[in-house]
């Protein structure tokens, strides 16, 4: 994509930002995520479940399934297998935990069904503001670690896993890991369960988006950390205003897919 395409959707985006009063920060203050009495505090719980079942289905599988010689690396295929499993594992620990502990914990995280539509076309419009912006961003900090003599590698471990299979199903599996299951996860902990903690224990939604974003870009590679703070800071932001986890959700898979076809046409796969 040329710059000056680039350019023009940058313009587009920020005129659509404007009129849907996206600089209007005032307006941050969404509906409230947690019951009356209810303290800060559920949400980690909730958390925590999550972390220890994606914890128990790594480990299970490094001492049974994957058991190997030590530095032996995994196959493309357990790679992405366990990556799917472990995501998986902590969305149903968060699922459940929520539904077990939280009287309406889904709707009040905005992740009740009756919340998928409006969630999706929030998601769509945020996507088309959002995604020429990280553009800028991603070319700038290239610029800087080459300036800076920082290598890396070429792309997410994942991208590269699909550049370098031919085989359908797991290319398939890729896919759907990064598009579906890894926005579903990723949202339901960092935005649902961490940064409403932070809004509600700071009583501050601006630091509860800016601790979240900063964690979110802490668990990526270090040369993709600026870009995915943008993300994080836009996702965070999306949250506070309309309390809909879809929309997260939605905005997170977009830019996941973007990436992948983003990949596959630079690469010719």
């Amino acid at each position: 994509m040329s710059e000056i395409a680039v350019g023009i959707a940058t313009a587009i985006s920020l005129a659509m930002a404007a009129m849907l009063g996206v600089f209007q920060l005032k307006r941050i203050n969404g509906p409230s995520r947690l019951d009356e009495g209810e303290p800060s505090t559920i949400v980690l719980t909730v958390a925590g479940a999550g972390l220890f079942f994606w914890g128990m289905v790594s480990l299970i599988a490094d001492q049974t399934v994957l058991r190997r010689p030590p530095n032996t690396p995994l196959s493309a295929k357990e790679q992405v297998l366990l990556n799917g499993a472990m995501y998986l594992a902590g969305l149903t620990a968060m699922i459940l935990t929520t539904l077990r502990i939280r009287k309406n914990g889904l709707h009040r995280l905005g992740a009740g069904l009756s919340q998928v539509a409006p969630g999706l076309i929030a998601g769509c419009l945020s996507i088309a503001i959002v995604l020429p912006l990280i553009f800028w961003i991603q070319s700038g900090s290239e610029y800087l670690w080459t300036l800076l003599g920082q290598q890396h590698n070429s792309a997410h471990a994942l991208l590269i896993l699909l550049g370098n299979t031919q085989s359908i199903w797991l290319r398939s599996a890729i896919v759907v890991t990064a598009v579906v299951v890894a926005p579903l996860t990723e949202e339901m902990f960092f935005r649902g369960q961490i940064q409403t903690f932070f809004r509600y224990a700071f009583r501050s939604p601006w630091l509860a988006v800016l601790l979240t974003s900063i964690a979110f870009a802490y668990v990526h590679e270090w040369w993709t950390r600026p870009s995915i703070f943008f993300l994080g800071f836009c996702l965070g932001y999306l949250y506070e205003r309309t309390g809909n986890l879809w929309a997260c959700v939605v905005l997170h898979a977009m830019f996941n897919l973007a990436s992948i076809m983003i990949y596959v046409h630079a690469t010719g796969g």
